[in-house]
Parts: C-alpha cells; sequence; structure tokens
C-alpha cells in the first residue's frame, strides 16, 4: 500500500501540493485526475523521488524517503509522460529495466534475460525486439516503454499518462494491459489519466486534484453513481453500449 500523509510541494514560494492524503491499495489502480495544474504530475514525482516534498509517504508502511535511489528504483517502476526516440533496440531498452540490480551495466544475468522476454511477450512486443524505437508508431513504441517497466519486476508502477496521444483503439489495449497486470500479477498501479471515461472504468479508485488539495477520493463504481465528475469538469455523462464495452460510462 502506499500512502501520502499531508505531503505538500513548493516552487519557490508557490505551493504545488497543499498537505494531500490519500491511500492506493496494494494490487489495485489508483488513477489521480483533475484539470490542468492541479498537480497530478507533481504528485507522481514526490513518489519517485524527482520532487522534494514535505510530509510523509509510505510504501507498505516504509518511510520512502529513506530508501536510496536504487532502493526506490527497484520497488517503483516509473513511465513518464513523454517518450523519446531513443537510440536503443527494443530489447536493448526493455534491457534497461534491469539496470537497478547490474552490479556491472550491461551485464545481463539468466534471471535479467528471462524477465526482459517475459516483459516483451506480455506487451506483445518480441518480434520487434531488434527494432530501433525510432523506428516505431506511437502505440508500439508505448509497449515498448511499459516493457522496460515491466522487466524491472516492480511491485509499483507509477504512470503519468500512459495513453497519451494514442487513438482509441491503442488507448484500449494499454488500458487494458495495465488492468492485466494489477488483476493477473498483482501489481500496484498509480497514474495519472486526462481521459475521465477510462479512467473511471478501468480503474479501482480515483483521486481528484484541485489546486494542489484532494477534493475527493473513492471508488471508481462509486463515483460512476454521483455528478462528482460532471460538475468538476463540466462536462456530461453517458452510458456506452457497445460490444465488450457496454454498460460503461462515458463523459462528453
Amino acid at each position: 500500500m502506499i500512502e501520502f500523509k499531508d505531503v505538500s510541494l513548493f516552487q519557490g514560494k508557490k505551493k504545488i501540493l497543499d498537505k494531500i492524503s490519500f491511500t492506493c491499495e496494494k494490487g489495485r489502480i489508483t488513477t489521480i485526475i483533475g484539470k490542468n495544474g492541479a498537480g497530478k504530475t507533481s504528485a507522481l514525482k514526490c513518489l519517485t523521488g524527482e520532487n522534494a516534498c514535505e510530509g510523509t509517504i509510505l510504501l507498505d508502511g516504509l518511510d520512502i524517503g529513506s530508501f536510496t535511489q536504487t532502493e526506490r528504483a527497484k520497488h517503483i517502476a516509473y513511465l513518464p509522460q513523454f517518450l523519446p526516440d531513443a537510440p536503443f533496440t527494443v530489447y536493448e531498452l526493455a534491457a534497461l529495466g534491469r539496470r537497478p540490480y547490474q552490479r556491472r551495466i550491461g551485464k545481463l544475468t539468466q534471471k535479467d534475460r528471462e524477465l526482459i522476454e517475459k516483459a516483451l511477450a506480455f506487451t506483445d512486443m518480441c518480434a520487434f525486439s531488434e527494432r530501433y524505437i525510432g523506428s516505431l508508431s506511437g502505440g508500439e513504441k508505448q509497449r515498448a516503454y511499459l516493457s522496460m517497466v515491466l522487466a524491472k519486476d516492480s511491485d509499483t508502477l507509477v504512470l503519468d499518462e500512459p495513453a497519451a496521444y494514442m487513438d482509441a483503439a491503442v488507448e484500449k489495449e494499454i488500458c487494458d494491459l495495465l488492468c492485466a497486470l494489477s488483476k493477473e500479477y498483482g501489481k500496484t498501479i498509480v497514474q495519472v489519466m486526462h481521459n475521465l471515461t477510462r479512467a473511471v472504468n478501468h480503474s479501482d479508485k480515483i483521486v481528484i486534484l484541485d489546486k494542489g488539495r484532494v477534493i475527493a477520493q473513492t471508488d471508481a463504481e462509486r463515483i460512476k453513481s454521483t455528478d462528482l465528475i460532471e460538475e468538476i469538469f463540466s462536462v456530461k455523462k453517458g452510458v456506452f453500449v457497445s460490444g465488450d464495452e457496454k454498460d460503461q460510462i462515458v463523459y462528453l
């Protein structure tokens, strides 16, 4: 379990996060939503250690502020929003996920190779293993980077807009992969999403930030029966009935 306890973040004199507190349950998907500038990505970076914050963040009862950079990298796998066209093949990129465990950079053990192959298989990227990242489509690149995150074999995945700028089909594919990681492999997933429909229908819990404060945290199923999202985001709610996505809430 991840626990944010009165976490605040300042940039100079500007307060970005104002004593936010919420929990992310083990083996479930927690999605943080909010308007632009609400502090969503800043909260993720507090968890990964990129932002130095006030307050306490606990991972399974341990204060992550006491972790070394390597220890934090082993416990938490982070996928940022903007993914560069790195000068690596898909396999080489996935292998970077094993770096926190390597005594010598570039020296892969049998376990490393097994975890890399498992990650590539899960993301359906085995056939692309020798392709360079710059030659991939947007969806393929997203899955390649997800392979790197999975190869780390961390229990906690932190994802900033994992399906950003993808078309609807690829977006659903990524969301389905994350649901499988949670349900089949027990991964704890904390993510930021702008797509309200995907957030509500592909999450277990929703945390809403507004102007650096937590204004709501509740089960995704429960929030479907409220007007909270419509009121905050000025959207309309409907029900989508089609194929394998029938009876899902949509926000327009």
